[in-house]
């Protein structure tokens, strides 16, 4: 992986070698693990929403702040290791089955939304647990598909 450079101001720690090293590599790591494609695609959502009613230097301005406030609340989220939906529900499913109509983010998350590879054969019990999460969540998913335009 290729880290970023020494020289880079936006650290924290440019004073302690051990710091500054870790902070570069975590920073290099969390870069590749996070979904940045998609946040970005939020900011401009934010910016195309916020532009209607604001000027365009602010509508910019507040789209970052907006994403970047939202990123840091959920790394102090008690909840965000926790999840509902079990092991094997693809992205798709997961999108379809809490998409809220006329909400700018879920309507443009269905355009921005990489395409998901099919799961492993799971084991009996995560079989079973998607099973009974599609189940609570048909009518959602069933809505969901009816309204995607066709391919």
């Amino acid at each position: 992986m290729k880290l970023q450079d020494e020289d880079d101001a936006g650290g924290l720690f440019h004073h302690h070698k051990l710091l500054m090293k870790l902070e570069r590599q975590l920073f290099a790591h969390v870069r590749e693990l996070g979904d940045l494609r998609t946040l970005s695609g939020f900011e401009e959502v934010l910016y195309c929403v916020l532009l209607d009613a604001l000027d365009e230097t602010l509508a910019l301005d507040l789209s970052r702040m907006l994403v970047t406030h939202a990123v840091e609340r959920v790394l102090h989220d008690p909840l965000r290791n926790i999840t509902t939906v079990p092991h094997g529900i693809s992205r798709a499913e997961r999108m379809a089955a809490f998409f809220e109509q006329g909400c700018p983010f879920c309507e443009a998350k269905v355009d921005l939304a990489p395409a998901e590879p099919e799961p492993d054969d799971d084991c009996p019990c995560c079989e079973m647990l998607v099973r009974e999460w599609r189940g609570e969540h048909a009518d959602a998913l069933r809505k969901f598909a009816g309204a995607q335009p066709r391919h």
